[in-house]
């Protein structure tokens, strides 16, 4: 009869996880880059500000699309870290302009559109991640295109119906990650006010 093992057992090792991760890090990169590139706004010329917020914003909503288009989900710290640029611009713009109604523009644009998204995720017809992408980008837009930004949902669904057309000649499945439409249609509102003339911001 053989004898039981009297030593104890090694206790199991739980790899260790770097706390924050993607969050942490976008939320760093993106509040360093909504402050430097308010900086360009306050001591530099108003029109190279705007389309600044504009570069900025076309390249991570396209990142962001990417990213929808491969996995069907919107990451929290990329909606998250877009919402804060966002928050940023809207901050120093109030501050400089010594007027809360950027602010207040800003939160109607950026509720109505992440409310019109969240319920149409509550239903299934999309994910709540667009939800907070719309509301981040229409928080973003807003300085500039005033209480507009909210053009961004239904410009989104029309980019969205033209989709549906294309992958209905393909054959494919009407259903399709909202995240590149969003993004189209919030580059594009800005785009335009920019290019008519920012309402809370000089050109």
């Amino acid at each position: 009869m053989s004898s039981l093992p009297t030593a104890p057992a090694e206790p199991a090792r739980t790899p260790l996880r770097r706390s924050g991760g993607p969050w942490v890090r976008s939320l760093v990169v993106m509040v360093a880059l909504g402050v430097f590139v308010a900086a360009t706004g306050l001591w530099g010329s108003g029109s190279l500000y705007g389309w600044i917020v504009f570069a900025v914003t076309a390249v991570w909503s396209t990142v962001l699309a990417v990213v929808d288009e491969r996995t069907s989900r919107l990451p929290n710290w990329g909606t998250v870290g877009l919402g804060v640029f966002g928050a940023v611009q809207v901050g120093v713009i109030a501050s400089s302009l010594q007027a809360f109604e950027p602010v207040t523009t800003a939160l109607w644009a950026g509720g109505l559109a992440g409310a019109v998204y969240g319920f149409m995720a509550s239903v299934g017809w999309c994910g709540f991640g667009d939800a907070k992408f719309a509301a981040a980008l229409a928080l973003t837009v807003a300085p500039f295109a005033g209480f507009l930004a909210v053009y961004i949902v239904p410009l989104a669904f029309v980019v969205s119906a033209v989709r549906i057309l294309f992958r209905r000649i393909r054959r494919l499945p009407d259903k399709h990650p909202h995240g590149a439409s969003i993004a189209v249609a919030g580059v594009a509102v800005l785009a335009v006010a920019l290019l008519v003339g920012p309402v809370f911001w000089p050109a």
